[in-house]
């Protein structure tokens, strides 16, 4: 890496979406984590890096931390940071930020996507029409669909983002 006048340096743990790490690119010089490893495990320290991008499954170890003595803040992006070693980043006075909730709405659309698809059949009358039998049999469809997501609306947290999601099919 040639590190550029006056830009910050930061540690990058895993490859990033390619415009993620355009954008960071374009802003700091990145070291690439993943390039990286056998020079960790051999002790190397890098004085000039100031801030970790990592994941939640990537995380930042012990061991990476400590060969970054200047750095001042760990951000983990996507879910989860068990993979962050938080004690000794509060011992040294790093910064650890999150993204939380950044998925919930992801995960309730799938929800209902998967419950629709359980309630209405969909993969069995896909298999149905695939193999043909349209033309010698009649599918059974599911047709108690509306009752069970209003049920099941019922107990979910009250304001959560699977109840918005489910909202315009529960029946009134």
């Amino acid at each position: 890496m040639m590190q550029q006048a006056n830009r910050p340096v930061i540690f990058i743990t895993v490859p990033l979406a390619p415009a993620l790490m355009a954008q960071l690119s374009a802003q700091f010089d990145c070291l690439q984590g993943w390039e990286l490893q056998d020079a960790l495990l051999a002790g190397e320290v890098w004085p000039a890096v100031r801030a970790v991008v990592t994941t939640g499954a990537a995380g930042a170890a012990r061991q990476l931390l400590q060969a970054l003595p200047a750095v001042e803040l760990v951000a983990c992006l996507g879910v989860g940071f068990d993979a962050i070693d938080l004690d000794y980043a509060r011992e040294h006075g790093i910064a650890v930020t999150t993204t939380p909730g950044v998925l919930d709405r992801c995960v309730a659309d799938t929800a209902l996507a998967l419950l629709l698809a359980v309630m209405r059949r969909v993969v069995q009358a896909d298999r149905f029409v695939r193999e043909g039998a349209g033309c010698r049999a009649v599918f059974r469809w599911q047709a108690v669909c509306r009752a069970s997501v209003a049920a099941l609306s019922g107990w979910v947290i009250s304001g959560g983002p699977l109840r918005a999601v489910l909202r315009p099919l529960i029946c009134k």
